[in-house]
């Protein structure tokens, strides 16, 4: 590199953090997540409503449930490509009007609950399974919403019976 060039890039490399420095505003302290209200924490826990709550008669029946299929779209160099993601089958939900449910080969009862994320007029339902648990709700009289207990999108159900 010769002399004419170097100068110029030096004293443009060591000035450049000195004038970025006098663009950010001044350092201010926010309160840490760790001490926030406990009243905050438990805002965002799902509570647990009357086990005597049964579910409603849209809920009850049989379920076949599945993850719908997940496209994506990605780039590459000057190129768009589609990513298919194949949907899965889950095991057969059978919801009786006791409350009481099959899934699989999993057994149990359902539990009323008011999620974090609950929306008016929405009745939501506690479900277990050995992956996980997970909150269910009936959208339609057909259709029904398996949400991971988080709140995110898990699978839905097609009414058999």
């Amino acid at each position: 590199m010769n002399a004419r060039v170097a100068m110029p890039l030096l004293v443009l490399l060591t000035a450049s953090p000195a004038l970025a420095a006098e663009q950010w505003a001044p350092v201010t302290k926010t309160e840490n997540w760790s001490s926030a209200p406990a009243t905050e924490r438990r805002s965002l826990e799902n509570e647990r409503l009357s086990p005597a709550l049964k579910p409603d008669a849209n809920l009850t029946g049989t379920w076949d449930l599945r993850i719908p299929t997940a496209v994506t779209y990605f780039s590459k160099e000057a190129n768009v490509y589609r990513r298919i993601t194949p949907g899965a089958d889950l095991n057969r939900l059978v919801i009786k009007p006791s409350g009481d449910y099959h899934w699989g080969r999993t057994s149990g009862k359902l539990r009323a609950l008011k999620p974090w994320f609950a929306q008016p007029d929405v009745r939501y339902f506690e479900v277990k399974h050995p992956q996980g648990t997970y909150v269910l709700y009936a959208k339609t009289a057909q259709e029904l919403v398996l949400l991971f207990d988080v709140g995110g999108f898990a699978a839905k159900g097609r009414r058999l019976r």
